[in-house]
This record gives structure tokens, C-alpha cells and sequence, in this order.
């Protein structure tokens, strides 16, 4: 769901912020960055999401929260171990302290709902320190 969530915010109308200062010097993960492409995608077709950031400390282990509403529903609440979803994208855990960069190409869906779409995305480490915080929405049309 997580990543979902912010593949649907970035291509539509490039629609989101940080909660937190990522550049505060306790962050822990600072510089961060996501590019998508295409840019739009093609439904039913490859996109390609690339991550990159300053990893400042390292990273052994963590928790992904991630909640998302469309419409007016109830809102969809997911926590996931940081280093499960990691590995969706061939990245093991640990993480060493500097530089990263990952890239993870997936299927867009062939069909999306049309409608308004909300999230909130955070993530730990082990120690719970806010590693990152995203927000954001889109509206897809048919």
C-alpha cells in the first residue's frame, strides 16, 4: 500500500509535503528525493520509482506506517517492518550510514478507481526515530 501511495501522489499533480523538517539535524534520513517515470505513466505499463537520500545514522531494523483514504471511506491503516518492505525491492537490511539510492520498477494498473486520494507515510528505525514523513493526495479522473 505504502509505495502505492506515493507513486499516486507524485505523478498527480506532484501534490504532497514533509511533516517534518528532513533537513532538522536529528533527521535521519536527510536530501530525501522520488522521482517517478514516466511522468504520467501508461496504465498498464512499467513505472519506475527512485528513491535517494543521506542516510545519517545506520539503520538496523524499523517500522512503515502508512494510512490512506479515498473518498470519503474510512481511512486504510497498514504498519509493516521496515525491512520486509525493503526487500520487495531487493534492498537487505542493515543500511549503512551515506549516500543511497534505490530504484524499484513496478506494473501501473491497467484501471484506477477515479476519485480523491489522501495518505500519510512515515517510517523508524529501530531506535524510533523518524526516519521520514510524507503527505499528500490526488484526485484521478476517468
Amino acid at each position: 500500500m505504502y509505495v502505492c501511495v506515493v507513486v499516486c501522489m507524485h505523478i498527480y499533480h506532484n501534490n504532497y509535503v514533509c511533516c517534518v523538517d528532513v533537513a532538522k539535524q536529528n533527521a535521519q534520513i536527510q536530501n530525501l528525493k522520488v522521482d517517478i517515470y514516466p511522468n504520467p505513466p501508461e496504465f498498464g505499463k512499467n513505472i519506475t520509482m527512485e528513491l535517494s537520500g543521506t542516510i545519517m545514522e545506520k539503520i538496523n531494523s524499523g517500522r512503515v506506517y502508512g494510512e490512506a483514504q479515498f473518498n470519503n471511506l474510512p481511512p486504510l491503516r497498514e504498519t509493516y517492518d521496515l525491512c520486509y518492505v525493503l526487500s520487495y525491492i531487493g534492498v537487505l537490511c542493515p543500511l549503512a550510514a551515506g549516500e543511497a539510492q534505490y530504484s524499484v520498477s513496478k506494473e501501473f494498473p491497467p484501471h484506477v478507481i477515479p476519485g480523491n486520494y489522501t495518505f500519510t507515510g512515515t517510517a523508524t528505525d529501530q531506535m524510533n526515530n523518524e526516519l521520514f514523513c510524507l503527505k499528500g493526495g490526488c484526485v484521478i479522473t476517468g
